[in-house]
């Protein structure tokens, strides 16, 4: 009995520290948002680094995207490249920002193989930005071997997604117009079908994609 009864008590004070830590990095975060709103920027980065040095992730997230921007401090681009690296591996979030900077060679040196590596990362956990690196690297050739199926059958699974996120709505909009113009220019990888490029031009336009509405309407007036 007194066993179980140490146990509980050490559960429950474990759970206590839990929602302590938990309430000071939130206060944190409140405080370095404030700071930031009134300008001052310097204040509000250092204390973004000491909630992200206690493994606040949204707190690094702000830090990150002030040193790569250089919003109110000076540009820091290696320290955003580090910071977007400590998120991706603890979070699976934003390795579609860092596969971006591997890409570009962002503060960090360029390396096609972690853009590959990070954007999947960032499509297996939802974020689909990644899974539209992924399709045009397979579009386009230039770091991959070029396989024009593939991509269109990743531009096609974003497109049919059903989803109220506005960011996510964006990418399906603008995939459907991908698969539109690889059946414009190439069909499946072997023709082009102009029936269907039309068709998928429609389905962007339907979501909202004025480029897609253009592109429809031209074809329609073709006869297709």
């Amino acid at each position: 009995m007194k066993k179980k009864l140490n146990k509980f008590i050490r559960i429950k004070l474990i759970f206590i520290l839990y929602i302590f830590c938990t309430n000071i990095n939130a206060s944190l975060i409140d405080e370095g948002y404030r700071e930031q709103k009134k300008g001052n920027f310097l204040q509000a980065a250092k204390i973004y680094e000491q909630a992200c040095n206690k493994n606040n992730y949204d707190a690094c997230t702000r830090l990150a995207y002030m040193n790569r921007n250089g919003e109110g401090i000076k540009i820091n681009k290696r320290k955003a490249a580090e910071l977007y690296s400590k998120i991706c591996q603890r979070t699976n979030k934003k390795c579609d920002t860092l596969a971006w900077m591997y890409y570009k060679g962002e503060g960090v040196r360029q390396n096609n193989q972690k853009f590959m590596q990070f954007s999947k990362q960032a499509c297996d956990h939802n974020d689909y930005t990644g899974c539209q690196f992924i399709g045009y690297a397979y579009r386009d050739g230039n770091i991959v071997k070029q396989n024009k199926l593939l991509a269109t059958q990743i531009f096609n699974t974003m497109c049919n997604m059903k989803t109220n996120n506005k960011f996510d709505k964006a990418i399906a909009q603008q995939s459907c117009i991908d698969v539109g113009f690889m059946y414009y220019n190439n069909g499946d990888a072997s023709k082009p079908d102009i029936y269907l490029a039309k068709e998928y031009f429609g389905r962007g336009c339907n979501l909202g994609n004025s480029s897609g509405c253009k592109n429809y309407k031209i074809l329609n007036e073709q006869g297709f």
